[in-house]
């Protein structure tokens, strides 16, 4: 039977290492082909030209985002599995490396989630309709503005929960 720790300890080694793959991978694809990357929020101003110039430079600072919050999940996960040997596990005591496994779990629901975003699979959440920002004396939609940096922040939420009961696992863990 395999040990939590040893779980844990595997599964944030290739957590952090596919991670950072993918993230470096897409960031790749996505600085050498810029145009194509998907459109996750267009703009509706009503002026062609301008709409499309930012729909594209709002896209590809959402996709560098996306990609660069995988290298930096990848990167947290990675040196965190040499943190998870180190830690004392009584066997009275309240199991610390569940906070580990959670937070595992959480992550890979945000990356799985974030790699169908980039492989255009599903569309993001339209929170913000384009209707209550766009207006004759406003020339760009700010509607698609909010909505990505909205989306960009909920996603790094999910990170940052995960690496509180990280922080915390490591905390009441202690070390040997």
């Amino acid at each position: 039977m395999i040990s939590k720790r040893t779980l844990a300890s595997e599964l944030y080694r290739n957590i952090g290492m596919i991670s950072f793959l993918i993230g470096i991978t897409f960031l790749i694809i996505g600085i050498f082909n810029l145009t194509a990357i998907p459109h996750f929020y267009e703009a509706q101003s009503g002026s062609a030209s301008f709409d499309s110039t930012f729909t594209i430079l709002i896209n590809a600072f959402l996709w560098m985002g996306l990609c660069v919050l995988l290298i930096l999940i990848g990167h947290t996960y990675y040196f965190t599995q040499k943190d998870i040997e180190k830690i004392q596990v009584k066997e009275n005591d309240f199991d610390v490396l569940n906070f580990f496994l959670i937070a595992a779990f959480i992550i890979i629901g945000t990356i799985g989630y974030i790699v169908l975003l980039l492989l255009n699979i599903i569309k993001p959440i339209q929170f913000f309709p384009h209707f209550l920002f766009v207006a004759d004396i406003m020339l760009m939609d700010l509607s698609i503005v909010f909505n990505a940096l909205t989306f960009f922040l909920i996603l790094s939420l999910f990170h940052r929960v995960s690496e509180k009961f990280i922080k915390y696992g490591l905390k009441i863990g202690g070390e040997k």
